[in-house]
């Protein structure tokens, strides 16, 4: 058989044919084109849903810990519609099909699966988290004098809800994939698992909280608290100088004032045993014995432990909870309390009792130490007064005294083993681990007697350095900054300036001095000390098994010093954990380098 068609009959064909396969190409690019457009703003609109599903979630965070019902509802919903909204985007045809794509679609996958366990969030953690925040918002805190226990004990059943649900979420995002080829796509899950890891850590502090609470109230019979309000314008390492003590017991939430003490120069005479490298480190200063140098050591319950001997010894009253708070505690106390009102007519704020008891009341007194003492007890006394005879509103308090929780400056001890345990699981503990893990503290004492730690800046650069077979050089550079004004000096009271004692003077005025002490990671060593770049000697000692480095640095105003301390550690892969020591104002901190990995 022949084609009887022509030449040009059959380029026609050709053409039309040719036509036809680029139309068709054509076609197959467009189709395809769109396809990858509708998979990118799929894509996109999961990832940006995710992201608000995430900030939302912190939302939430923020909201609970300030106790702002409405807030924690509105960013709960936020939460709620955005992972819904991601999910939905997720689930339709492009994204399933890209996630198919071996590789290149890993994360499709991982963004997925994020927004399936935000919506599981959304639905199974923050509802009961809510519910347990609403119980406990539903009434006030506190009315005359009385503590809602069976408000925070309601609120037990939904949390535990709320932390069983976390922890499957939690099982389900740790599968995710954290290693595709999309950098955004990798932080965004390293983001969700820490986001988790906090709202989780928020919950099982709340959650220990209303288990604790009722029985350190009084709900199981009559419990006595001492408060030590402590002034770190003289530096000590849980804070710093106790100022005043209020001793008070709990009975069925009942809360009532039986002695304030100001007075604390006097010096009883039954010391507390801590054992010998606590007498080794601290023994010269009598920390166990008097009041002014009792919390030389970070770790709070030896504190607390020295407050609770002190305190029964002076009052007859034994205390089986010590609590430690500083006056920035007391601002956020009159945050939410409204301001008060002292004998001879001051108005204390929020805004103004941090400078009035830290500064100003040295000015007002000068040479009157036991008329400050009495000053100080009377703004302590009289904020605790208002707080146990009107209603307290745990939102706007939780709000007022979460900066002061998250610095530090709340510290609490039981003398019940079991409570004590709980305790320690939590951030008021304030205990130095048993633990080899990596572990620095730098604390700062006042060894002049002076209040110039209220103008004390702190910076501490904690930097890796080189590795051997089985140790890592770290440095430690610790720069202190005494910045009180020089025009200030001439008008600051013996005092403040630490001349009132026997021999003092031997350094010019408006100088401070310091000891810094550096607690390290067990079996760490520290190999030279130096103060601006020379050389000094420095004392060593250990506790709970840290080793401890001291060395005294003298700080003229307006002038930076440094001491630096080279440390030897044994190689870990695990992070440093950083002790905070919460003075006027807060340290800035700086971790450096890298771990090289455990040998």
């Amino acid at each position: 058989m022949t084609d009887s068609r022509g030449p040009s009959d059959r380029r026609r064909v050709r053409s039309r044919i040719a036509e036809a396969a680029r139309w068709g190409v054509l076609t197959v690019l467009l189709v395809a084109a769109g396809f990858v457009i509708w998979v990118v703003v799929d894509f996109r609109t999961v990832r940006d849903d995710l992201l608000t599903a995430q900030t939302q979630t912190i939302a939430v965070q923020d909201a609970i810990q300030s106790g702002d019902q409405a807030a924690i509802d509105r960013a709960i919903e936020e939460v709620r519609t955005s992972s819904s909204s991601a999910v939905a985007a997720g689930d339709r045809l492009p994204l399933r099909w890209a996630s198919a794509v071996p590789w290149a679609g890993a994360p499709v996958v991982t963004v997925r699966d994020l927004s399936v366990a935000a919506d599981e969030l959304s639905r199974t953690v923050l509802p009961p988290a809510a519910g347990a925040a609403r119980d406990v918002l539903a009434q006030p805190l506190v009315t005359d004098g009385r503590v809602d226990l069976r408000a925070l004990q309601s609120a037990d059943r939904p949390l535990q809800s709320a932390l069983t649900s976390a922890g499957e979420v939690d099982d389900r995002v740790r599968r995710v994939r954290d290693d595709t080829w999309l950098s955004q796509v990798n932080s965004a899950a390293a983001g969700f698992r820490r986001d988790l890891d906090t709202l989780r850590s928020i919950l099982l502090s709340a959650q220990r909280a209303v288990r604790l609470l009722p029985a350190m109230l009084g709900d199981d019979g009559r419990r006595t608290i001492a408060v030590v309000v402590q002034n770190p314008a003289e530096a000590r390492a849980t804070g710093g100088l106790p100022g005043a003590v209020v001793v008070l017991t709990a009975e069925n939430g009942r809360i009532t004032e039986q002695r304030t003490l100001t007075d604390l120069a006097v010096p009883p005479s039954r010391p507390v045993d801590l054992g010998a490298p606590y007498s080794q480190l601290y023994g010269d200063f009598e920390p166990t014995s008097i009041w002014q140098n009792s919390n030389l050591s970070p770790h709070f319950p030896y504190a607390a432990r020295i407050w609770q001997s002190l305190a029964v010894q002076q009052t007859g009253l034994r205390p089986d909870i010590v609590v430690g708070v500083d006056p920035q505690v007391l601002a956020g106390v009159l945050a939410s309390i409204g301001p008060i009102s002292t004998s001879d007519g001051t108005v204390v704020t929020a805004e103004n009792v941090v400078r009035l008891t830290e500064s100003d009341v040295y000015a007002r007194f000068d040479d009157n130490r036991s008329g400050r003492k009495g000053y100080l007890g009377e703004v302590a006394e009289r904020a605790l007064s208002r707080v146990l005879s009107g209603r307290l509103e745990l939102g706007g308090l939780a709000g007022a005294v979460r900066d002061a929780v998250a610095q530090s400056r709340v510290a609490v001890w039981s003398a019940r083993p079991d409570e004590q345990v709980d305790l320690a699981a939590t951030t008021l503990a304030h205990v130095t681990p048993y633990s080899p893990t990596p572990y620095a503290a730098i604390v700062v004492n006042n060894a002049y007697g002076s209040k110039l730690d209220y103008y004390l800046d702190r910076d501490i650069d904690y930097r890796y350095g080189l590795c051997t077979d089985e140790r890592q050089a770290v440095r430690v550079d610790v720069t202190l900054t005494n910045t009180v004004p020089a025009q200030s000096i001439t008008r600051l009271s013996p005092e403040v300036l630490g001349t009132y004692l026997p021999g003092s003077g031997s350094i010019p005025r408006g100088d401070n001095k310091v000891s810094v002490y550096l607690h390290s990671s067990w079996g760490s060593s520290v190999t030279r000390v130096s103060v601006n770049g020379q050389p000094v000697g420095f004392g060593t000692g250990s506790e709970l098994g840290h080793p401890v480095t001291v060395a005294v640095a003298t700080l003229p105003p307006q002038t930076p010093v440094t001491v630096q301390f080279d440390l030897s550690e044994p190689r870990s892969g695990l992070p440093v954990t950083m002790a905070t020591q919460p003075l006027t104002r807060p340290a800035q901190t700086i971790v450096a380098g890298a771990r090289c990995g455990p040998p």
